[in-house]
Formats: structure tokens, C-alpha cells, sequence
């Protein structure tokens, strides 16, 4: 499924193409590169991703170079916790705290602005929840974007538009509603809830069903 999401959002992003799965043990599997999406996917490398839960994302570059290194989703480990990130929009203030978290001492490996937001979850991490710290991240930002972020079970997306088949799968499609209803048909889904300056919570996402909590701003 999201092969065929990120296929039918190919127009969307044309410089790379990634996907992140999660299998039932919880541990994550990628595979990015560079160019459109049936040339980064073979058969053999969605074979290679395990597990009934993914982030994807197709990428057109407006923050840091046409590179690999800066295709998505993104992946780090903290404190034994797998953390994974697609990211799409503009932030203003990328290289001011980009600039404050290298002098704090964060390393980056690449050139784009969803690293800066790995980081300030991360660092927000050491005292909150996902949640609380993807809540906090979001404050020190400014701009016009939208998350996916999963680790240890908990799927976020913030802000985003829910769509569910029924109550064990349900897909987080990123910008509005109107945009991504030829994605929503092909893939026979029902819209769920359209979300503004939200966060849709797949908490525990192997055996909950999703739930819905204000407070992004």
C-alpha cells in the first residue's frame, strides 16, 4: 500500500523515494534512493521490507541538495529506541536552530530540515512522551509543514489527514483533503477525520485503534 500511495503522489516529489517499514517485532526496515518510484522500488526490494506498517515518502528538494543522503524517511536510534520521520514543508528558521543545536553539539549527516526536527524531538524526548515532545518540537519551529513520525509503537501524525479501512488499518495521508482523495479512491479507504493543526495519535498502532488529541500550535 505504500508503493502504490507513494506511485500515485509521484508528482509530488521526483528527486528521491523511501519507505520505512515496521515488523512485528517492532524493528524497522528502509529502503531509499534517488529518482521516481518504480526506479528506487524493484520487487525485490519491497520483498526485503518486512512488517505491515510503514512511513513513505517522495521527495522535491527545498531545503538542502538533490542528494541521497537527504532522501526520507529518516532514521535514528536513541537510547534504544528506533525513531522514524517523513517531513514535508518549509521551515524558516531551519539554519538558526540548526546553528543552536550544532553548538550544543549535534552532529548532521545531512542538509535538509527534517534532521533539525529529529533532533529537537530527540532532545525534547529526555523529559516527554512522543507526543508531548513532538508537541514541543513543533514550538520551536516556524513554518509550513507536516510530520509522520513513529517510535516504540506510537505512529504521529501532525498535522494530517486520517483514512481508515477499519479499526487495524488506517492511513495518514500528509496535506489536504482534496488533494489526496485520488490516492484515498485507489486504495478503497473512508475518510476518518480531516485534521487541521492536529495531532492523529496511532497509539500502540499493532492493536489500538487511532485516536485524536488537539494542541498543536
Amino acid at each position: 500500500m505504500a508503493y502504490f500511495g507513494l506511485y500515485a503522489q509521484q508528482h509530488r516529489g521526483q528527486e528521491s523515494a523511501g519507505i520505512v517499514t515496521i515488523d512485528e517485532k517492532g524493528l524497522l526496515h528502509e529502503h531509499k534512493g534517488m529518482g521516481l518510484v518504480p526506479d528506487v522500488f524493484a520487487e525485490a526490494n519491497l520483498q526485503a521490507l518486512p512488517g505491515t506498517i510503514s512511513l513513505g515518502h517522495v521527495r522535491y528538494s527545498t531545503t538542502g541538495r538533490s542528494a541521497a543522503r537527504n532522501a526520507q524517511p529518516f532514521v535514528a536510534h536513541y537510547k534504544g529506541l528506533d525513531i522514524a520521520i517523513a517531513h514535508n514543508g518549509n521551515l524558516v528558521n531551519t539554519m538558526e536552530l540548526r546553528e543552536e543545536l550544532e553548538n550544543d553539539g549535534a552532529i548532521f549527516s545531512t542538509t535538509n530540515d527534517t534532521e533539525v526536527f529529529m533532533h529537537l524531538i530527540v532532545r525534547a524526548l529526555r523529559e516527554h512522551d512522543l507526543v508531548d515532545a513532538i508537541r514541543e518540537a513543533c514550538a520551536r519551529v516556524r513554518g509550513a509543514y507536516c510530520l509522520l513520525v513513529y517510535a516504540g509503537g506510537t505512529m504521529v501524525a501532525a498535522p494530517g489527514l486520517g483514512y481508515s479501512v477499519d479499526s487495524k488499518q488506517t492511513v495518514s495521508a500528509m496535506k489536504y483533503a482534496a488533494r489526496y482523495q485520488p490516492f484515498v479512491k485507489k486504495v478503497g479507504q473512508q475518510p476518518v477525520a480531516e485534521i487541521f493543526r492536529l495531532i492523529i495519535i496511532l497509539q500502540n498502532i499493532f492493536d489500538e485503534p487511532c485516536r485524536f488529541v488537539t494542541g498543536i500550535t
